[in-house]
């Protein structure tokens, strides 16, 4: 099998800052350094298993597409729900 090799085209594109910075950042977090790590979006904790069956559930549904761009009817209306329950809001809101 052939080895692998990147287009020298390819050589002046570098590795993403974000990536070099977050690799930093774990680096220091591993010396012990009180540092929270904001870069790539990747939580330092697990998914929570709610989450994780209701993923499941609309992948097997076949809920996989791309949303229109202001997300779901039913996302928008979950949204509302939790801002109505957790935040204590009597406001009616507009369907949008």
């Amino acid at each position: 099998m052939a080895q692998f090799r990147r287009a020298r085209r390819l050589d002046p594109i570098g590795v993403s800052e974000i990536l070099t910075i977050g690799a930093r950042a774990a680096e220091m977090k591993r010396q012990g350094a009180p540092v929270i790590i904001l870069g790539a979006g990747e939580p330092d904790f697990d998914t929570p298993e709610h989450i994780k069956t209701a993923a499941a559930a609309a992948m097997q549904a076949g809920e996989t597409k791309y949303t229109a761009l202001g997300g779901s009817d039913a996302l928008k209306q979950a949204v509302r729900e939790k801002f109505r329950r957790d935040n204590v809001l009597c406001r009616e809101f507009p369907a949008a």
